[in-house]
């Protein structure tokens, strides 16, 4: 939710039970948030890293790929997963067609364009 200057977390990624732990990064464009990590040692003495992205979600972020990647010893190649940030925003609306040229008897056309996040699903002029 575009929540003004809030930093939130808005995905997490977890390496589970590796030994060593596995390195988790984070690649966005551009570059926004930062990264908090959490280590913890299991039970079993294997590793985990918990690895979260914050940032303040603004609507300008909405649509942006945000991917975390796994690399270990262990693994041949890295493993990745990416999300599409789905951020909930208030309408941003634009009014077209004024151009402080209207007369008495002439037509005019005016146009209401509101981009949101859900989007919009009615318009009321008054």
């Amino acid at each position: 939710v575009d929540g003004g200057a809030v930093e939130m977390a808005v995905a997490t990624c977890v390496a589970w039970s590796g030994k060593p732990a596995g390195l988790i990064t984070w690649s966005e464009h551009p570059n926004v948030g930062r990264v908090s990590q959490l280590f913890e040692v299991n039970a079993n003495d294997t590793e985990t890293l918990k690895s979260q992205y914050w940032m303040v979600p603004t609507f300008e972020n909405h649509g942006r790929n945000l991917t975390c990647r796994v690399r270990h010893p262990a693994m041949t190649a890295d493993v990745e997963m990416t999300i599409t940030l789905n951020i909930k925003y208030q309408p941003k609306v634009t009014l077209t067609g004024y151009q402080n040229d209207w007369f008495v008897g002439k037509e005019g056309t005016l146009t209401c364009a509101a981009d949101a996040n859900p989007a919009v699903t009615e318009y009321t002029w008054s």
